[in-house]
């Protein structure tokens, strides 16, 4: 906001210069067709697109019935230790959502 302001002061400033320089009417002309220029410049400056970074892919789904520690490579038994760490996991998982849920 108060660039903006800055920016105004000094418009004013730059137009009573060339009101001084060159009259006031002529001034007025100048700083007129400048402005238009400058709102052309960047209409036709707003119509290129923003240069975006695609987003990074997420990591794809496991099999939740496998090792979540044997890596990218599925395939491991379904043990004890495995159900026994899926339903730590999702114990947790519940115990977060409660946390968040509360005013």
């Amino acid at each position: 906001m108060l660039i903006l302001l800055g920016v105004v002061f000094f418009g004013i400033a730059l137009l009573i210069l060339l009101a001084q320089a060159v009259g006031v009417v002529a001034a007025l002309l100048i700083a007129g067709f400048a402005l238009i220029l400058f709102g052309i410049a960047v209409r036709a400056w707003s119509r290129y697109p923003p240069r975006v970074a695609p987003r990074p892919t997420a990591a794809p789904i496991r099999d939740p019935m496998v090792d979540p520690m044997a890596g990218p490579v599925a395939g491991s038994p379904l043990t004890a230790a495995t159900i026994i760490n899926a339903v730590v996991m999702g114990i947790a998982a519940g115990r977060a959502v409660r946390r968040r849920d509360r005013p």
